[in-house]
């Protein structure tokens, strides 16, 4: 019926908890969820430097076998390689540096695309539409290092934790302003908190689709309460994959997020 029609395509001004979203792709049982796609496809990158020093970040998958991140999470790996696991799991595999951008202040972009020795069955499509998004409900996926060195911290400090590899942190939030740069696509300034070690990983909307790559976070401790999350829009990250002759899927429709039916 029209009013059914009407109640399935509503948007939330709020999105519920990622588990409770249902994925409009998602046909096999492993990946119902906005939760289930998220952990399913964005990973822990662990990046060994020529110098010796190490780092870790996040990234995603956006075809079978590569893995979309910043370019800082993977600046001077040894090898041009990288140690990639999914959530929960501390089965690392390997993943080579095919295309790389400048600094971003050398260009507006902060992009890497990685080919994963390891295919994934599924991945991240890029949203519809990128227009109009402020307020546009959104959830950020990754391993921020706060959360990381807190586990750490509660596994010494306690009885130990049950590790078998480290889970992914969701945050729900909004899109508060959008910034575009005089040479294409736009800093989203969002609500969805991050923090160091979220870099390279998605911000998606409602539907589980790409809207940006969480890249920077911002504040002055001693002048301001305010943090801001901030990811580079996706147009941006399509005109880098177009320039590298890298493939990626995108949406045919414009996002209603929908609730998980009750089994």
């Amino acid at each position: 019926s029209a009013n059914t029609d009407q109640e399935n395509k509503r948007k939330f001004s709020v999105l519920p908890p990622s588990d409770n979203l249902a994925n409009p792709s998602g046909s096999a049982q492993s990946n119902r969820s906005i939760a289930d796609l998220l952990g399913n496809n964005v990973v822990l990158i662990a990046n060994t430097q020529v110098d010796g020093d190490s780092g870790f970040g996040t990234g995603f998958f956006i075809s079978e076998d590569l893995i979309l991140t910043n370019q800082h999470v993977v600046e001077n790996a040894e090898n041009e390689m990288v140690e990639v696991a999914f959530p929960e799991s501390d089965d690392f595999f390997s993943a080579q540096i095919i295309k790389i951008s400048k600094k971003f202040e050398l260009g507006n972009q902060d992009y890497a695309v990685l080919r994963s020795n390891r295919r994934n069955s599924s991945y991240l499509k890029f949203a519809h539409d990128l227009d109009n998004l402020n307020l546009v409900p959104v959830v950020s996926a990754g391993f921020p290092g706060d959360v990381m060195a807190s586990l750490f911290e509660f596994d010494e400090d306690g009885s130990g934790l049950a590790f078998s590899g480290l889970p992914l942190f969701n945050t729900n939030g909004v899109i508060n302003a959008v910034q575009p740069y005089n040479t294409g696509g736009a800093l989203i300034l969002h609500s969805a908190e991050i923090s160091e070690g979220n870099s390279g990983g998605p911000l998606i909307n409602g539907c589980g689709e790409i809207i940006g790559i969480n890249t920077f976070i911002y504040n002055q401790p001693d002048t301001s309460i305010r943090t801001l999350n901030i990811a580079l829009r996706a147009d941006g990250i399509k005109e880098f994959l177009d320039q590298s002759q890298l493939l990626y899927e995108q949406a045919n429709d414009v996002c209603f997020p929908s609730i998980l039916p009750l089994d």
